[in-house]
């Protein structure tokens, strides 16, 4: 993101970033592979906006949700208290808890996410059977 994106966000949000998110979506810190771009940690100003306008956390006063997992988890930290580090809402249940200790705990905590889902996707590319042995749907004989 660049200083303007930034700035659009807190002037829509009517929250400050805090200083660690800032420096790392100046200099994101992860491949274009989608996967972090889109959901875990979205670089896109709209999505981030997206994510916060009517989400609220009980207990926080100014939660500032930084992305999630795609589903049911979506992450976030205390704008007024950033140092508390990063917590996860459990979008059904509402009840937040602990995820990282620190900013530097979360981006650890990220990459080992990825690290995750490229393992499984090598997993299930290993299960496909070879090309060469792939026949028409209708030929289950032979």
């Amino acid at each position: 993101m660049t200083p303007a994106q930034l700035q659009r966000i807190e002037d829509e949000l009517d929250v400050p970033l805090p200083a660690e998110y800032r420096a790392t979506m100046l200099d994101y810190p992860f491949a274009d592979d989608g996967l972090a771009r889109l959901v875990l940690l979205p670089d896109d100003p709209q999505r981030v906006i997206e994510l916060n306008v009517g989400s609220e956390a009980h207990g926080i006063a100014m939660p500032f949700f930084v992305g999630s997992n795609g589903g049911e988890v979506a992450w976030f930290v205390d704008a007024q208290a950033p140092a508390t580090g990063v917590r996860e809402l459990d979008l059904a249940s509402g009840r937040h808890r602990p995820v990282a200790p620190d900013w530097a705990g979360f981006l650890a905590h990220l990459r080992a996410t990825i690290a995750q889902a490229a393992r499984e996707e090598r997993q299930r590319e290993a299960a496909l059977p070879p090309a060469s042995t792939k026949r028409p749907w209708w030929r289950f004989w032979t």
